[in-house]
């Protein structure tokens, strides 16, 4: 997962916690939440200094990443693991949290000295399989992106807790990449390739050929090259 601003990376899925880099050099930062041991998810806050953990155990942190500071401790009554994690931008972002079972959680990310019983905010349930993946769309932060392997993709509104579309994409959701405008977004699952669907139609527009190792990154650099290389082909 690589931060706003491109300067650091963080690794997880092997191991206790997860593992800060810098960039572009590559050099080790630091190690965050051992003490949650398997980390599913993690996410950057927009300023990069902070970060969320979801473990497989349920648990969600988040830390400062100057320091590695445990700062809040999620208090959810759904323990189930966490498969996928958001920000969104702004000066007070939101946390979007997927669990494996099937739920969305929406929380606010309140000042260290207000965090006293974080809590989720509301529950959003539709999809009938495990989420993988989130993303708030990049023009409006009240709208937001979920994908699963019940092969939909699903437009939300945060503050209502709202479903705004389903769009069927005939493939597990495995990796999901938007559009910088949203307008768009890149799915690829099971075999390899991906497509191309316009979020306001929710139609296919093309499919997309050559991605090496059928990966679609999310990541804010990444997703103009993924892009690129969907609409070239």
């Amino acid at each position: 997962k690589v931060s706003p601003g491109n300067s650091l990376v963080a690794s997880f899925g092997e191991g206790n916690g997860s593992v800060l880099w810098s960039l572009p050099a590559w050099k080790k930062v630091r190690e965050i939440g051992k003490e949650i041991g398997l980390v599913n998810a993690v996410a950057f806050d927009p300023k990069a200094e902070r970060i969320a953990l979801g473990g497989k155990n349920g648990e969600l942190v988040l830390y400062g990443i100057s320091d590695g500071k445990r700062l809040l401790e999620g208090n959810s009554t759904n323990k189930t693991p966490v498969t996928a994690l958001a920000f969104s931008d702004g000066e007070t972002p939101s946390l979007i949290v997927a669990r494996e079972s099937k739920v969305i959680e929406a929380w606010s990310t309140p000042p260290v000295e207000d965090s006293a019983d974080w809590k989720p905010l509301r529950e959003l349930k539709g999809h009938s399989s495990v989420i993988r993946h989130l993303a708030f769309h990049p023009k409006d932060q009240n709208v937001f992106f979920s994908g699963g392997d019940d092969s939909t993709v699903r437009a939300w509104k945060f503050k209502e807790g709202s479903a705004i579309k389903s769009m069927s994409v005939g493939t597990p959701v495995k990796r999901f990449a938007l559009s910088p405008d949203g307008a768009h977004f890149a799915v690829s699952g099971t075999l390899p390739g991906g497509s191309l669907w316009d979020y306001a139609t929710g139609k296919k527009v093309a499919d997309a050929k050559g991605i090496p190792e059928n990966v679609l990154s999310s990541g804010q650099k990444d997703r103009e090259l993924a892009f690129a290389k969907t609409e070239q082909t």
